[in-house]
This record gives C-alpha cells, structure tokens and sequence, in this order.
C-alpha cells in the first residue's frame, strides 16, 4: 500500500504520505533571466533539473562553486523585479553572489548565453570548459596578464572541485537501478537506488 500511495499520490490519503525526497539542482529556463535554485519539488515549469544529491549541502556547495565560473542569477524573482524596476542591483549582486541581469553587469541575452553554458556543463560537456579554461589561462599567462590569468585558475580549480565531488553524472533519460553493498565480519546490507 505504501509503495502505491508513493506511486499514485492519491490527494486524501495522508496517512502514508511521505514528502521526504533528494533534494535537486533546478536551472528555470522558462524564466527572461533562469536562475539556479535548490529544490526537492520537480514540478516547476520549463526548469530542467540536476541531481539527485545526497544532501542539500551539497546542492549549495556546487553551486557555489560553480557560480565562480557561471555567473548566473540566484536572487529570488521579487529580488530581481524590484532590481530591473529601480535600476539598482539586487542585494546578492551587490556582494557578489548573483551574476543576473539583476547585477547590473550583464544584458539579459548574455545571461541566456551564460545559462546555456551551465546547463551544457551539468548535462556533461565538463572536459571542453576546463580545457577552455586552461587555454584562456595560458594566453593571459604568455601575455603578462597574471590578474586574468590568476581569475581563469581559480575558475579551473573550482570546475575540478565540482568534478571530484560528482562520482556519477548520468543523463536525463538514464532508467537505473543502481545497488551499493556494504560488509564486514558480523553484518552486510544493500542499498537500492531508484534512478527514473
């Protein structure tokens, strides 16, 4: 019966209702500026998901890392209206956590561009940004631009930082199931994960 319910949700039975779930990456391209959140709801429109992740610091963390390179939008919706509304930018801009048009660095069609770059990331594209990287990083380099040179490294370590963490990058039509066993002298177990 529990497995039924989870299956079919059906609305009036509460009882084995079980709203626990890993927690997701959502990029929400159906926005005029996508921006990156956490969320374990997998209900919102025009957003494509990454993860699951085993807990939602980890969620956090590689979008910290990540934003390093991708300068996307993190501010909440009424944060970046009433930033476009006043011409000033969002609070997390002004600190240097929102890479948005909020932020007031970038056009709205850069950001699209920024975004596409993200999602081509996540999706498993890693290898063409980080030699990206190292080739810009090296050109600075050669011309005496250590400043620059100094940002592309830092961008590269935070990319390879993100790579150690992601043992597994599946695509999005991936239908899996995936087994962990564990064992010593007095016990064992098995861990079954669903991946649909």
């Amino acid at each position: 019966e529990y497995m039924w319910i989870k299956e079919f949700d059906p609305p009036f039975n509460v009882k084995y209702r079980d709203d626990k779930s890993y927690p997701f990456m959502a990029i929400t391209l159906a926005d005029e500026a996508p921006r990156v959140i956490v969320t374990r709801n997998r209900r919102i429109k025009g957003a494509k998901y990454f993860g699951p992740y085993p807990k939602v610091w980890a969620v956090h963390d590689t979008i910290d890392q990540l934003i390093k390179v991708f300068p996307i939008r993190t501010c909440s919706d009424s944060s970046y209206k009433k930033a476009m509304a006043t011409g000033r930018p969002c609070f997390p801009g002004q600190i240097g956590r929102c890479g948005g048009p909020c932020s007031m660095r970038v056009t709205v069609d850069e950001h699209r561009a920024i975004v596409q770059d993200f999602v081509a990331f996540m999706s498993g594209g890693d290898q063409r940004f980080a030699r990206e990287l190292t080739a810009r990083m090296r050109e600075a380099s050669a011309a005496m631009d250590y400043e620059a040179a100094a940002v592309y490294r830092d961008q590269l370590g935070a990319i390879e930082a993100v790579l150690g963490k992601s043992a597994l990058v599946l695509t999005e039509d991936t239908d899996a199931d995936l087994f962990g066993i564990a064992e010593d002298e007095l016990a064992a177990t098995v861990q079954h994960f669903v991946v649909r």
